[in-house]
């Protein structure tokens, strides 16, 4: 995957949109302040590929300001793979769902084709699938993110297996396994349900004897019950001829109690008519005896009235001469405000003038010593700029020198060393070769011991069937010698005249032929029994040695697993040391030589000693410069100050057309002393508080007039209920004779009512008397019904159950042949499903590429500790606790002082530990098949590195910049930038972080 253009808005710190073009750009640094943004460039280009970054929650990646106005965060990433260009834009709004869009370039320029699935779960499955990496592949191969550069390193042996699985393309064995485990469970469930189908028939045929008694038993109970339902319809017909006359005498005494209790209704009604009119009766009376104090109120009430209507004139004369002052008033006080602020300003700029004249004539003797002093640095700096430009040519041939001659001397030790694990390489193909030898020999012996116990699997199987068959048919011979004795019992103890086994006449001599037959039978059972037993006990010794023998298995297919790893191991490792040793023959070693020659040519001892006598000379230019400066800025800040205090000083004496500040500050003084301002309001004032007195308006006495009229308020509406009272009574009298009148006939009607309803009860009861309730009578009627079809189902069940064993004998022989056919297939799938595990092949393929990754990184790890340190992965690990050796990968790491645990390194050293690894992961991917890595950043990598650290991984990498398209370095350290050829400079203000290219 290559990167050609990103654009970010309101992601992270990215607030306006943001675009970085990567056409042109292989090697380069990203540079800028810490918090600036660098690693939100990096946190984009995953986020929109995968959906993830550093933060856990979606809705963090979304600008907090944008978040807040409801904007959304957004990121376009145009990429290249396998010469295609494939575009993904991801956006997320702050508490919304995500969306996601995959485009790939069409045929017409700046046309795009989207190959978006219909669900963003699918789409993300497709860049996956496309990129054939997923989140955690990609960061551990291509990305040394921000505090996750030991992510590979520093996981469990399981993970990292895992993590090294995906990177090699293995998946696809554990989609093979998936299918056969699946094929596996799906052979186990019918295997399971053909045990359970033969132990259901072998359970269902011994039932044979008990299935033909229950026969007989359910046709005698189904006799039964419809004789029993037949009397019971009789005695239904009956009741309910007597239930008709029962429902008519019921309906008419209904009717009865809806009519009394129509009466009852009407009487309620009547009764609360007559209580409200009594009521209003009361009312109007009690009007009718308080109307002298009534009418006195009223006159009153009428009285304050006519008080509170003259006092009102007044106010409304009153409040509209105030309202006349008013403005006035305001007028007056607004011009004596301006004049007293304007006085105020006029002498605070008198003061102030008065300080700027003295402040003008120290600053004026100052600047004057600056100015010599200027002139006297600015003849020091010219005299020492030729010695600087002779040193800067100097420096520069000799950093060229430097720089090329430390290259060389690395170089050279590094051919060495080289050198000398060559050599190591040549005797290490022999011990390599002796263990290929006797692992191969220890695998084909390993296949042979495994074959034959598939053959012990198989007739174990056989084995085990046959006992199971035969315990199965003990339990049936049981069962048939018990009821043999049961019978002989029943025989022998019986005085009836009738044979209790079959019915016919019990004579002596039958009794004595019957017993004999039974002795036979039983002798003949139990001698079926007890060989069976012997062949039970024999078929179990033999399965206890076959299982014995099975039990080896697992042992011996971990044996095998071990031997073929080892086998794969030594030949990958073969391949790499002639691999190696060809190489270092053809290139290394003439290298070697070149260079050699080339150091003993080389001298430039005379020109450092020439730079370095520069350069002291060069010592003073840097104070006098900075001298310089700060003269300069301090005469420049003296001239504006003047020049400031002159300007202050004129605009205070220069007169406008009118006067000038100062002569306008004395005459405003004289003004505000002696009042001479506003005049013609002063008079209007005086003329409307004069027209106030006039009128003579009190509003305290306004008050008291009208509380008296609020505490008669009452007194109108009482007058009006008299009069209304007085005409109210009479009406009133006569509706209540009337209504007591309707209570009466009522209560009549209502008695005889209730004398026939008494007479209806009474023969209600005659024809109930001694009368079976009709819900039980037909309940017991639906039992006999039940009864009889139970009794129906039950016979016909009875029937179905012996019918079907005779088909049960014949299913019983195909079952048991299928069952012997699935049983060796389910042995042979379980064989592919461990071959095809983490365990198998994929294991197998992991051990080959090991060998590969860790020499590649052993070569890197070299250059950047200059040859001290190595890693070594392992596989296998012996347990403590007995001789087996278990599935693992470990990391051991040595240096001159041996071997140590990762974590007793320091910070820069496990980084160095980090890229080695990571740097290999990368590159063999790039040779094998399937995901091709085609970029490589490294965030902040540099900051746990001393110089001498730094510089070799700086050289580390330009030696592998031919493997990457594109290579980003992201690093806030300044004097790193000038070792890349690009820069992608991350700055960030109050509108957010922007990117420039330079």
């Amino acid at each position: 995957m290559i990167p050609i253009k990103i654009e970010l808005e309101n992601f992270f710190s990215y607030r306006q949109r943001t675009v970085l073009d990567f056409h042109g750009i292989h090697l380069a640094c990203v540079a800028g302040p810490n918090g600036s943004g660098k690693s939100s460039l990096l946190d984009a280009i995953t986020w929109v590929l995968f959906g993830r970054c550093r933060t856990r929650s979606d809705d963090n990646v979304v600008n907090k300001t944008a978040a807040a106005l409801g904007k959304a965060a957004g990121v376009s990433l145009i990429f290249e793979l396998g010469g295609v260009i494939y575009r993904v834009d991801r956006k997320k709004r702050a508490g919304k769902p995500m969306v996601l869009d995959f485009l790939v370039a069409a045929a017409g320029e700046g046309e795009w084709k989207s190959m978006a699935e219909g669900k963003l779960r699918a789409t993300q499955g497709a860049i996956e699938q496309l990129l054939k990496m997923n989140y955690e592949t990609f960061t551990n191969a291509s990305f040394f993110l921000q505090d996750k550069a030991d992510t590979f390193t520093t996981n469990s042996a399981t993970h990292r297996k895992e993590i090294l699985a995906d990177l090699l393309g293995l998946d696809i064995w554990d989609s093979y396994k998936e299918k056969v485990r699946a094929k596996r469970r799906e052979e186990e469930d019918q295997l399971l349900l053909i045990d359970s189908r033969l132990k259901d028939i072998n359970l269902e045929l011994a039932q044979e004897p008990i299935r033909k008694s229950a026969l007989s038993a359910a046709i005698e109970e189904l006799n039964a019950a419809s004789e029993k339902l037949e009397l019971q319809e009789q005695i239904l017909r009956e009741r309910r001829r007597v239930e008709k006359l029962i429902e008519g005498q019921k309906q008419h005494i209904d009717a009865l109690d809806e009519n009394i209790a129509s009466f009852n209704e009407s009487l309620l009604y009547l009764e609360g008519i007559k209580e409200e009119r009594y009521l209003e009766r009361v009312s109007f009376q009690r009007l009718l005896d308080d109307s002298e104090s009534i009418n006195a109120k009223y006159k009153a009430w009428k009285t304050a009235s006519n008080e509170v209507q003259k006092w009102q004139k007044k106010s409304e004369q009153h409040s509209s001469i105030i309202e006349r002052l008013r403005p006035v008033e305001i007028e007056f006080e607004r011009e004596e405000a301006r004049l007293t602020q304007r006085h105020t300003e006029l002498e605070r700029q008198a003061n102030r003038v008065s300080e700027l004249k003295n402040e003008q004539q120290a600053i004026s003797a100052n600047l004057e010593q600056a100015r010599l002093k200027s002139d006297r640095i600015k003849k020091d700096l010219t005299e020492l700029k030729d010695v600087e430009i002779q040193w800067k040519e100097g420096d520069a041939k000799l950093r060229e020198m430097t720089s090329t001659r430390a290259s060389i001397e690395k170089e050279v030790e590094f051919l060495n060393k080289e050198k000398k694990r060559f050599d190591d390489l040549i005797q290490e193909k022999l011990t390599v070769q002796n263990e290929l030898n006797q692992a191969s020999s220890e695998v084909d012996k390993a296949i042979l011991d495994l074959k034959s116990i598939e053959s012990f699997q198989v007739s174990l199987t056989f084995i085990k069937s046959e006992k199971e068959s035969k315990l199965a048919e003990q339990k049936r011979l049981r069962k048939e010698m018990s009821d043999i004795e049961d019978a002989v019992k029943t025989l022998s103890e019986s005085l009836s005249e009738v044979c209790p086994l079959c019915g016919q006449a019990l004579s002596e001599e039958h009794r004595q032929k019957v017993l004999e037959k039974l002795h036979q039978d039983g002798k003949k059972l139990g001698d079926q029994y007890r060989e069976n037993k012997d062949v039970i006990s024999m078929k179990e010794q033999e399965a206890r040695k076959l299982s014995a023998d099975v039990k080896e298995k697992s042992r011996i297919e971990e044996e095998l697993l071990n031997f073929q790893r080892r086998t794969a191991s030594a030949q990958s490792r073969l391949e790499h040391i002639d691999k190696s040793i060809g190489q270092w023959h053809s290139v290394g070693a003439i290298r070697l030589q070149e260079l050699e020659k080339t150091l003993e040519a080389e001298d430039y001892v005379n020109l450092k000693t020439t730079v370095s006598r520069l350069a002291n000379k060069l010592v003073k230019k840097k104070d006098l410069e900075d001298e310089r400066t700060k003269v300069n800025n301090e005469m420049l800040l003296k001239e504006n100050r003047l020049a400031m205090i002159e300007e202050m000083v004129a605009e205070w004496q220069i007169a406008d057309p009118v006067m000038s500040p100062s002569q306008e500050f004395e005459e405003l003084a004289g003004k505000l002393e002696r009042g001479e301002f506003a005049q013609e309001a002063r008079a209007q004032i005086d003329l409307l508080n004069a027209e106030v007195e006039k009128i003579g308006y009190d509003q305290e006495l306004h008050e008291i007039a009208l509380g008296q009229l609020d505490s008669l308020s009452e007194a109108p509406e009482r007058f009006q209920s008299l009069s209304t009272a007085e005409t109210a009574v009479k009406h009133l009298d006569d509706n209540l004779a009337d209504i007591s009148g309707q209570i009466r006939s009522t209560r009549e009607k209502k008695s005889q009512l209730s004398e026939q309803l008494a007479q209806a009860e009474k023969s209600l009861r005659t024809l109930s008397d001694d009368t079976k309730d009709l819900s039980v009578l037909e309940s017991e009627l639906q039992k006999r019904r039940d009864a009889q079809i139970s009794a129906h189902r039950k016979v016909a069940m009875a029937q179905q159950n012996v019918d079907v064993l005779r088909d049960l004998k014949i299913k019983k022989d195909q079952v048991w042949g299928g069952r012997e056919e699935k049983a060796l297939l389910i042995q042979r799938i379980n064989m592919l499903e461990t071959a095809f595990g983490r365990a198998g092949v994929q294991s197998l393929l992991i051990e080959r590429a090991l060998p590969e990754i860790e020499s590649d990184a052993n070569l890197l790890l070299d250059r950047l500790t200059d040859g001290e340190m190595q890693v070594r992965f392992e596989t296998q690990r012996k347990l403590k606790s007995s001789d087996r050796s278990v599935e693992t990968l470990d990391i051991h790491i040595s240096d001159t002082a041996g071997q140590r645990p990762y974590e007793n390194y320091s910070g820069g050293e496990q980084f160095r530990i980090n890229f080695a690894i990571r740097l290999a992961l990368s590159k063999i991917l790039t040779r094998r098949a399937g995901a091709r890595l085609q970029t490589l950043v490294i965030d902040e990598g540099f900051g746990s590195q001393d110089p001498l650290g730094r510089q070799r991984l700086i050289e580390a990498i330009n030696s592998i910049q031919d493997d990457f398209e594109r290579i980003l370095i992201i690093t806030h350290i300044d004097e790193l930038r000038d070792a890349f050829p690009t820069q992608i400079r991350v700055s960030k203000n109050t509108a957010g972080s922007t990117i420039v290219v330079v």
